[in-house]
């Protein structure tokens, strides 16, 4: 199609009555295809995602004196550390949480 643009000057290609009409068709025929793969990248990404609502959230389990967290649907569980470990985490972190609620129920 776009061969007599490298055969001689550019210009000769461009005075040919069938280039203007052949560069169209190219360009039109990319759009096409560039549209083509975002829509259907999009589509299979929407059927691979979930919501926040339905995935649940974490699904912590114990193995072997491990702590696991897993996500329904997000690929394999990750290790926390261990029972004791994790059992200290939470209490702090829950700990945390309740002097939160009880500085901002103070200042408001």
């Amino acid at each position: 199609m776009f061969g007599g643009l490298f055969v001689g000057p550019p210009s000769k290609f461009f005075e040919q009555p069938c280039a203007m009409s052949s560069a169209a068709m190219f360009l039109a025929a990319s759009a096409l295809i560039i549209g083509i793969v975002i829509i259907t990248r999009r589509a299979i990404a929407g059927i691979l995602s979930h919501p926040d609502g339905a995935s649940g959230g974490v699904i912590f389990s114990l193995e072997e004196d491990q702590v696991w967290a897993n996500w329904y649907g997000q690929g394999p569980p990750v290790c926390l550390g261990s029972r004791k470990k994790v059992g200290k985490m939470m209490e702090d972190f829950l700990a945390q949480e309740e002097l939160a609620k009880r500085l901002n129920g103070q200042f408001e």
